[in-house]
């Protein structure tokens, strides 16, 4: 071999990345750079037209069209059939910042395409911060940076999406969708969701996201169709309203989805327009507009930066209503910093919450609530939006979790550590049947005394393995209303819990 021949130049290693992911029958697809359709980098011209042209020049061949290093500006592009849009290391394709400029249309964007990928190194930019986009909360017509609806065999791979003027990603009606190492930052509107998935056949790998909305999305707006086996693995996210979010829209459903290895933390500064630097829940499923929830599987998650770890709602905004069933939940660490504790809801009288499993969670709660917070009631709020704010309460009066209309819970290996005193009693149960509780431990010990200090480097299902509170600690009752309390908080307050044996960590 010749010397320098081992390394490829950076443009031929883009060719070869090209020709890996679009061979298809081709055995040497085309590479058309966008400057040789007369695009010019300097964010100055507008080159929708040099770009759309290259793209339509490609559509059906299996080729690439390449944005190389440099920084292009263009209003909405449609992608065709066939084509991958690579973007070079050092590439910033820049949107214009005229609502106008997208007739309703996303910034890359295709319906009804086929074999159509996004790939590459470089950054899509929606300039989302833009005065003309800035319209308020649901304002409409502002473009997102991607959306493919309808299309089949999607790929987005590697790139950077910053800044988005509504939500960032959105698949809708898809089917065999790709995403991986994609990384997300778009905090400078409302409704800047993350990932929005409403397709089928997803899997989402290696992704790192960051936003101003629901970070992690999974939405239900085609009729009749689910939002159906997705699997999500090895992901980074932080968000100012909800982490991991199934709904609002949930017309249809979700069923089959898997998620695992998420970490979730604190966004990187703190939100003007919410107030916040933190995300309501870490987890948060809905089903409250007549679809169905089931078959759902969230496992080794850690979770710091968030109000409360876990939110599960059935609602009846629309009839008929809905379900929410067979959902799993497992290997959880979480650090909420809010008087408001997990909560898990259906409706009274049905349909209910059924067979809910959570298990090997440990969760250290900041404690301080008092005899006050303790005595305030939770409204039903069954057609309301759902999030954790909806019950119009500053603190739940219970301080680990809350859970009314449910059939058939299971908890299993759960440890709730208070950092702090407080007067609320541990958990409460209403119209639930079916509890099935072992392993539930209440404690009050300093993050120093549990394995590896937080546990978080390790998803956080080591970590459950804590220590266990004293005998007789988490004492039991069910009364005649179907009520559960655990115990209340001031137990062992004296003084540190001693130190008994590790408990052995179920898998």
């Amino acid at each position: 071999m010749e010397k320098g021949m081992g390394r490829r130049s950076g443009a031929a290693a883009l060719r070869a990345l090209a020709i890996g992911f679009l061979c298809a029958g081709r055995a040497f697809p085309a590479i058309i750079d966008i400057t040789d359709t007369g695009a010019k980098p300097g964010g100055a011209i507008v080159n929708t037209a040099a770009i759309q042209a290259a793209i339509d020049g490609c559509e059906g061949k299996g080729d690439t069209v390449l944005v190389p290093a440099g920084t292009f500006l263009a209003s909405a592009i449609a992608m065709k059939s066939g084509v991958t849009l690579m973007l070079a290391k050092g590439a910033v394709l820049s949107g214009t910042t005229l609502k106008a400029d997208y007739a309703g249309h996303a910034f890359v964007w295709g319906k009804g395409l086929r074999d159509i990928a996004v790939i590459g190194e470089g950054v899509i930019d929606g300039n989302g911060g833009a005065p003309d986009f800035q319209c308020g909360d649901g304002c409409v017509g502002r473009p997102r940076i991607l959306m493919f609806e309808a299309c089949r065999n999607v790929t987005v791979t590697g790139v950077e999406l910053r800044e988005s003027a509504f939500w960032t990603a959105y698949f809708k009606a898809c089917v065999h969708v790709r995403i991986s190492g994609v990384s997300i930052n778009s905090v400078v509107n409302f409704n800047n969701d993350g990932l929005d998935i409403d397709s089928r056949d997803v899997v989402v790998t290696d992704c790192t996201i960051e936003t101003d909305d629901d970070a992690l999305c999974l939405k239900s707006n085609v009729t009749g169709v689910p939002c159906d086996s997705v699997v999500v693995r090895r992901c980074t996210v932080a968000s100012s309203c909800n982490a991991v979010k199934f709904g609002t829209a949930s017309f249809a459903g979700f069923t089959r989805i898997d998620i695992r290895d998420i970490v979730i933390r604190p966004p990187a500064a703190y939100n003007s327009r919410r107030k916040r630097q933190y995300a309501l829940a870490g987890i948060a499923l809905e089903s409250v507009d007549g679809g169905r929830l089931e078959g759902v599987n969230i496992s080794d998650v850690t979770m710091t930066g968030i109000m409360t770890p876990i939110f599960l709602k059935l609602g009846d905004r629309k009839t008929p209503v809905g379900s929410f069933k067979d959902v799993t939940l497992a290997r959880i660490t979480a650090f909420p910093n809010s008087l408001i504790c997990s909560n898990l809801t259906g409706l009274p009288g049905g349909p209910y919450l059924e067979n809910v499993s959570i298990s090997d969670m440990l969760v250290h709660l900041p404690g301080k609530g008092t005899a006050a917070d303790a005595a305030l009631a939770v409204p039903e709020k069954n057609s309301g939006y759902p999030e954790i704010l909806m019950f119009g309460i500053p603190a739940f009066p219970v301080y680990a979790m809350y859970g009314r209309h449910l059939r058939g819970l299971k908890l299993r290996n759960i440890q709730f550590n208070l950092l702090a005193p407080d007067a609320r009693p541990a958990m409460r149960f209403e119209d639930v049947t079916g509890l099935d509780t072992a392993g539930i431990r209440f404690t009050a010990l300093p993050l120093s005394d549990f394995p590896g200090g937080t546990g978080l480097h390790s998803g956080g299902a080591e970590a459950v393995a804590g220590r266990m509170a004293p005998a007789g600690a988490t004492a039991e009752a069910v009364d005649a209303a179907g009520r559960w309390m655990g115990m209340r908080s001031g137990i062992g307050y004296a003084g540190r819990y001693g130190r008994p044996a590790r408990a052995p960590l179920t898998r």
